[in-house]
């Protein structure tokens, strides 16, 4: 049985498929858990991940070249930076009026999302930082991605209307994106290896919310890291195989959040600003890891 579950968790690391999930770090953009839009196979960092063969040392290991971070993360995406208000489908006439007045004063999109937004980010007058393609739900991925910079949009989605607003676009490493089920086999084998494994071997699990967040609802072994302390923070505090560091930019380190948005902004963040070879972000976060394989974790 041990070394049934060894060879299958091996090859799902090897060969499984990431199913593009729409999910995001607000509830309107999350979607049904699989939702299958397309697959495209995980990049072959993840293929080299694999289990020792040896029964005296079962081990989660790479390949004996540890490859740079050019390498780990060779394919280039764009990603946008993007503001919303969020409106219940019924309200058109007042979609109409927002986007009259922001299209002769953009200035107002602060004032109006924190006034009429209906999504959590009013709290940060709409800004829902960095977007990745794949991590919202497909009208408003496509209005974000079509969208002149600093002219606000406007989209409906199966969670009501949407005013857009996108004021940078940038590129970046693409972080490979993991779903839950995959992040508990890369666990899973990686807690069979711990026994005489070394350390730059071993996993580290990031959870990137904030403190009232973790005291709600956590994954086993996850560490708290919130993205609000990353810049100036924790963050300074990361290298590779230094001694104090709180995360080391060489091990393999799976980064989580709420729904997945954060926590891929804290991943790509640690993989183009850090230097970090090898980290990966879980789609649709604790949220989702709840719904598909631990549903003794609350959701909030």
């Amino acid at each position: 049985m041990l070394s049934f579950k060894l060879a299958r968790a091996g090859f799902l690391a090897r060969r499984q498929v990431v199913r593009c999930i729409t999910s995001t770090n607000y509830p309107y953009m999350s979607q049904p858990l699989l939702k299958n839009t397309h697959t495209r196979p995980l990049n072959r960092l993840t293929s080299q991940l694999h289990l020792s063969t040896n029964p005296h040392r079962r081990t989660l290991t790479q390949s004996t070249t540890r490859m740079s971070s050019n390498d780990a993360f060779s394919s280039i995406e764009s990603v946008r930076k993007v503001s919303h208000i969020l409106l219940p489908q019924d309200q058109s006439t007042l979609l109409n009026t927002l986007k009259s007045q922001l299209d002769s004063n953009l200035s107002l999109f602060p004032q109006l999302a924190a006034q009429h937004s209906t999504c959590p980010s009013k709290r940060a007058k709409g800004d829902i930082g960095w977007v990745s393609p794949g991590t919202t739900v497909q009208e408003f991925e496509q209005a974000a991605f079509a969208a002149p910079l600093n002219t606000p949009v406007t989209c409906e989605s199966p969670f009501g209307l949407h005013i857009i607003l996108v004021t940078q676009e940038k590129k970046q490493y693409k972080v490979v994106q993991l779903t839950p089920q995959q992040v508990q086999e890369m666990i899973e084998a990686s807690s069979l290896a711990s026994e005489g494994d070394q350390d730059d071997d071993r996993l580290q699990l990031v959870d990137v919310r904030e403190d009232w967040e973790f005291s709600t609802a956590s994954v086993p072994g996850f560490q708290l890291f919130p993205i609000t302390q990353m810049v100036g923070g924790w963050g300074n505090k990361v290298g590779e195989g230094e001694e104090g560091v709180v995360l080391d930019s060489s091990r393999p380190t799976i980064c989580m959040c709420h729904h997945g948005v954060r926590s891929n902004q804290a991943a790509q963040w640690l993989a183009n600003t850090k230097g970090f070879s090898q980290v990966y972000n879980m789609i649709g976060g604790i949220d989702a890891y709840s719904r598909a394989v631990d549903p003794n974790i609350p959701r909030y």
